[in-house]
């Protein structure tokens, strides 16, 4: 039996819907896919974004829950490089949307607020020491302070800010 025009179209284009149904469920299943290996951050994936200062990879990994305080290399943590290095958004980003522990020491018990002093990264020191509640007082092995570092290294302004600090104990050194 020949079907007619009409039919036959009417035949096609139901054909189409059901396609088209299963086309759109497989290109569903392709984004979940996508997202699910987008989304998976691993801490190697987070320690490679912060040896190289990757800032858009550093936030991706931490949004997917990866934790801040990972170490890195002896004991350092991500604010610790960052703060050392001068990185001064990768700092704001961890102090405020993760939960970096702002006074964590390394292996060497040196701290974010330390490894920034002795470097003169003012912005830094004042971010750790305003927005992070950083503990001036810590001290490293050698029982030097954020402030005695500051001084070692000729880092004026850093002292400067260290001593404005009303956690700073300046008669307990």
């Amino acid at each position: 039996r020949k079907c007619h025009p009409a039919e036959n179209t009417i035949a096609r284009s139901k054909f189409n819907v059901k396609t088209l149904k299963y086309n759109a469920i497989f290109l569903c299943l392709c984004v979940i896919m996508i997202c699910v290996v987008e989304c998976s951050f691993t801490s190697d994936d987070f320690i490679a974004a912060v040896l190289k200062f990757d800032e858009v990879e550093i936030q991706r990994c931490i949004r997917a829950g990866v934790d801040a305080d990972t170490d890195i290399q002896y004991g350092l943590t991500a604010l610790m490089l960052a703060s050392a290095h001068n990185r001064v958004s990768v700092v704001r980003f961890l102090l405020s949307e993760s939960s970096a522990s702002v006074n964590a020491q390394a292996n060497d018990l040196f701290s974010a607020l330390m490894l920034a002093s002795g470097k003169n990264c003012l912005e830094i020191v004042e971010l750790l020491l305003n927005k992070g509640k950083a503990d001036p007082n810590l001290i490293d092995t050698d029982e030097w302070n954020a402030l005695m570092h500051a001084c070692y290294n000729g880092c004026v302004g850093a002292v400067r800010l260290l001593l404005q600090s009303s956690e700073i104990d300046v008669d307990d050194m």
